[in-house]
């Protein structure tokens, strides 16, 4: 599909929608990023990361510890992804681009590769967000069939039993594969982009080479390297299937929309287009907002993605008040458990033959 695709000149809704949650912060006496509770969050993750990984490597003597702390170390990458370098990649961290910078880099530091990221997610997703063939979330190769415009076919039936497994192994697929392919083919699917500089390069090889140097090297000096592998892909398997449940639940559930443009052009304006194909879940559960950071927000991080996450949860009111006084949807499921069940159940409908 061409990325050719317009939307509509934008109505006063957004405009009205920016105005408010602006006034609201403002009222409050809160900043859209730089919020003290960001860099206190940030604390304890990266603390959580460096003690569990001293811990596993070089401490943990039992199966039990080394599970302990490996599980600990997954769940601190994860929260690197979703709390720190998320923001941090979306501009949302701080008014300063250095520390927007260094803290989106850290997903080079647990495997990624920031650049490619932001090409992928932000530009690509954020724009096309569920168009099939512009929005690179929702490409799997034909394991997964995730839009109603992709091909169906017969192991699609089985899809909502198999896909938790598919998402298990994201991280890895992303580390070992689809970052070096993209680096070297200078495309994200169908997209072309910028050849990398050589900051860039430095910045991918160099990488690439200190995550494999202390996740690999580093300790099969201290552990037997069967041990070493064993725990490698225990913490991708955690933090690939955090990473792909989580957005999942916000744009491929029941209630979100698939549109397809008509001779290019999209039938909605962007921000509707937004609320059409996103959704909202657990917005009440604080503990699963500081583990996501905010992505359960993902209504508001995607129309106000330059806002740190920790105030979605002050802005939300506005968005949804907003919405209904417009009459445009604002999709949202009451918990993680029913956003689970929704897109499971939304699975199994793709993957069934379509009725005469």
């Amino acid at each position: 599909m061409s990325t050719q695709v317009q939307f509509p000149v934008r109505s006063g809704f957004y405009k009205t929608l920016r105005q408010r949650v602006r006034s609201e912060l403002e009222q409050a006496g809160l900043s859209e990023r730089d919020a003290w509770q960001m860099y206190a969050k940030t604390a304890f993750i990266v603390t959580l990361a460096t003690v569990s990984y001293i811990q596993l490597v070089f401490v943990a003597s039992t199966l039990t510890e080394a599970l302990i702390w490996g599980f600990l170390l997954a769940q601190s990458h994860v929260m690197i992804g979703f709390d720190v370098m998320h923001d941090g990649g979306h501009g949302a961290y701080s008014r300063h681009r250095w520390v927007n910078a260094f803290m989106g880099h850290l997903l080079d530091l647990i495997g990624g590769n920031q650049r490619l990221w932001h090409f992928k997610h932000n530009i690509r997703h954020h724009t096309y967000t569920n168009i099939d063939g512009l929005d690179e979330d929702l490409e799997t190769g034909g394991i997964l069939r995730l839009s109603p415009g992709q091909p169906r076919k017969w192991w699609h039936r089985a899809q909502a039993w198999y896909a938790f497994p598919v998402y298990a192994l994201l991280s890895l697929y992303w580390v070992f594969f689809s970052d070096f392919k993209e680096y070297l083919t200078r495309r994200v699917g169908q997209l072309p982009i910028d050849p990398p500089t050589m900051k860039d390069r430095l910045i991918f090889w160099g990488g690439k080479a200190f995550y494999f140097g202390y996740a690999l090297v580093l300790p099969s000096f201290f552990h037997p390297f069967t041990h070493v592998l064993a725990a490698f892909v225990g913490i991708h398997v955690v933090l690939g299937f955090s990473l792909a449940l989580v957005f999942q639940l916000a744009h491929t559930v029941e209630e979100t929309d698939f549109p397809e443009p008509d001779a290019g052009a999209m039938p909605d304006e962007w921000a509707v287009h937004q609320l059409r194909t996103t959704a909202d879940f657990a917005r009440h559960n604080p503990l699963v907002s500081f583990y996501v950071g905010g992505l359960n927000f993902q209504v508001e991080h995607h129309l106000f993605s330059k806002i740190c996450h920790v105030r979605y949860p002050r802005i939300s009111r506005v968005v949804k008040e907003t919405c209904q006084e417009y009459g445009v949807p604002y999709h949202e499921s009451p918990s993680v458990l029913a956003a689970i069940r929704s897109h499971l159940r939304f699975l199994h409908t793709l993957g069934q033959p379509e009725r005469a």
